[in-house]
């Protein structure tokens, strides 16, 4: 697949079997990470885990795909939708939280939105690109780090420290 021209790869570093960048940047200026093809164990081995969790199985994930890198947030959602200002609530007050009290239905509009707006980013499994939400698939797939049997992006356990949402001493 041809990278649009309005992408911007961040850095040289590209995927051997897709040839496409590791990293790219709309005219919006949202980032874009190439997540590898791959497999992994879909939901939860252990008790800790909601009912729907269970039993945790094998998924393969057969193309890559690029997932945005942050969490899309209120000043980006804002661009498509002026009016969320008035809705952040209290748990998402600034530009750069996450946007939040966003529906199924806003999160297809604003890919729309972004379909009609910016370049798309290539989807090496079709033959058209287009911004969608990620499946529960993909979305766990990347939060995983693509660990196939990980917990978490970094390993199984939580880390300690006062950059995690887990720390005592926020």
């Amino acid at each position: 697949l041809k990278l649009p021209s309005d992408l911007t790869p961040l850095g040289p570093e590209t995927d051997p079997s897709s040839g496409l960048p590791l990293r790219v940047k709309n005219e919006l200026g949202l980032v874009f990470r190439l997540i590898p093809a791959g497999r992994f164990k879909m939901g939860s081995a252990s008790a800790d885990g909601d009912a729907d969790e269970h039993p945790n199985h094998n998924v393969t994930i057969s193309q890559p795909f690029y997932l945005s890198e942050n969490p899309i947030s209120n000043l980006d959602y804002e661009k498509f939708q002026p009016a969320h200002a008035q809705d952040r609530g209290t748990y998402a007050p600034d530009d750069f939280h996450p946007a939040t009290r966003i529906s199924w239905h806003d999160a297809m509009n604003f890919c729309q939105w972004l379909n009609q707006n910016s370049s798309p980013v290539p989807r090496p499994s079709s033959l058209s690109c287009c911004y969608r939400p990620a499946t529960e698939a993909e979305y766990e797939y990347a939060a995983r780090g693509w660990l196939a049997q990980k917990r978490h992006p970094w390993g199984d356990s939580i880390p300690a420290g006062e950059k995690t949402i887990y720390s005592s001493d926020r």
